[in-house]
């Protein structure tokens, strides 16, 4: 993920999607991937992902 707004605004989209009964596979996976990458490396703030050392 690339700051704390981008994780929200993609959930938001997927659910807006399946509401109008669209399936946003592409973006459920994308959100699938960055969260295990975080969960790997033991991130909870998508704000520290998004910062290098």
């Amino acid at each position: 993920y690339g700051g704390k707004c981008i994780p929200k605004d993609i959930k938001a989209l997927i659910q807006f999607a399946n509401a109008q009964g669209v399936d946003l596979k592409l973006h459920k996976i994308v959100e699938e991937i960055n969260n295990q990458l975080m969960k790997d490396q033991d991130i909870d703030d998508p704000e520290k992902f998004s910062k290098r050392d």
